[in-house]
């Protein structure tokens, strides 16, 4: 078994002020709890920045017309985010299913509505922009 999983034989967490077990252990979950939050916040956020620089290429030719170039941009920079914030929450909900199944299944189902949601938005603007022929 590598050293890595063992259980280790003291605790070394230091603080300023003196504090109880139970006020050290709490004051570790709070610090855990804030990290796990702001990398789950940066992967989203690296994730989006991602997707859009994949999409960059489209927007750089677009810039010749500078006003397309803008309205593209924003566009895909819009789209980029809704992307990566779906697919992220899609990656926290698979790894919650593990250790929190009913929380994991609730922000599946979440992201699937969303997702529904959005599609069914575009069927409807798809359909209003066909010309019906008489």
């Amino acid at each position: 078994m590598s050293n890595l999983l063992k259980s280790p034989e003291a605790i070394d967490w230091i603080y300023d002020k003196k504090m109880t077990k139970t006020q050290v252990f709490k004051a570790e979950a709070n610090r855990n709890m804030l990290m796990t939050i702001a990398l789950r916040i940066g992967f989203i956020i690296f994730l989006s920045i991602g997707i859009y620089c994949v999409c960059d290429p489209i927007v750089t030719l677009a810039s010749f017309v500078s006003f397309v170039g803008d309205i593209l941009g924003f566009t895909i920079l819009l789209a980029s985010f809704i992307l990566g914030t779906l697919i992220g929450v899609v990656v926290i909900a698979l790894a919650w299913l593990f250790y929190r199944p009913l929380l994991g299944v609730l922000l599946l189902l979440t992201v699937t509505g969303i997702w529904i949601l959005m599609n069914s938005m575009a069927a409807d603007d798809e359909q209003k922009a066909i010309p019906v022929n008489n």
